[in-house]
C-alpha cells in the first residue's frame, strides 16, 4: 500500500486520521441532517398548537419519556374532552416536576387532540433546535479541522514522495 512507507511513519497516522475524521464528520452530519429534516414539520405543529390550540386543564398521569433534562413527554387526562378525546400526550419542557394527580394548563392541538403542549411554552422552535445542537456544531467543526489536518499531512507526504521519486511515469 502506498501510504505504508517504512521511512514515513507519520503517513500512517495521517491516513488513519483522515479515515477517522471522515467517519466522525459523516456521523455528525447524518445526525444533524436527520434532526433538521424533521424540524420544519415539528415547528409548524408547535406554532399551530400554541396559536390555535384548545386551552384546557389537565391532570398529570405519568411521564412517558424523559431521556434528557431538557424535555419530557407525559400522559395527561383532560378535565373536559377535546374532539372526543379525554387523554393527550403533552410536551413538558425540562425535567418533570409534576406528581401524578397534579393539575396543569395545556393547549391541545384541535387537529390532533392526542398532541398537546404546555400553554405558552412551544415544544419546538428553531432557536431551541440551534441551542440544543450547538454541541453538535462544535463536533462538526472539530471533525472538519481533523480532516483538513489529515489532508494537509497526506499532501506533505505525497510532495516528499514526489520529490524523491519524480512525477509518475506517463502510461505507454
Amino acid at each position: 500500500m502506498l501510504l505504508e512507507s517504512p521511512s514515513e511513519p507519520e503517513s500512517n497516522r495521517s491516513a488513519f486520521g483522515w479515515v477517522i475524521g471522515t467517519m466522525v464528520l459523516t456521523v455528525a452530519l447524518l445526525v444533524f441532517v436527520a434532526q433538521a429534516a424533521a424540524l420544519p414539520g415539528d415547528v409548524s405543529r408547535s406554532q399551530y398548537t400554541q396559536a390555535h390550540g384548545v386551552r384546557e386543564q389537565a391532570i398529570f398521569a405519568h411521564s412517558l419519556y424523559s431521556g434528557t433534562n431538557t424535555e419530557t413527554w407525559a400522559d395527561v387526562t383532560l378535565t373536559r374532552p377535546v374532539n372526543g378525546r379525554t387523554t393527550s400526550v403533552v410536551h413538558v419542557p425540562g425535567e418533570v416536576r409534576y406528581t401524578p394527580g397534579q393539575h396543569l394548563t395545556v393547549v391541545v392541538n384541535p387537529q390532533q387532540a392526542s398532541y398537546s403542549e404546555i400553554a405558552g411554552n412551544p415544544a419546538f422552535s428553531y432557536s431551541h433546535f440551534l441551542s440544543e445542537n450547538a454541541g453538535l456544531g462544535v463536533f462538526v467543526l472539530i471533525a472538519i479541522a481533523m480532516l483538513v489536518g489529515a489532508l494537509w499531512h497526506v499532501g506533505q507526504w505525497l510532495r516528499r514522495l514526489w520529490t524523491r521519486t519524480g512525477p509518475p511515469a506517463e502510461p505507454l
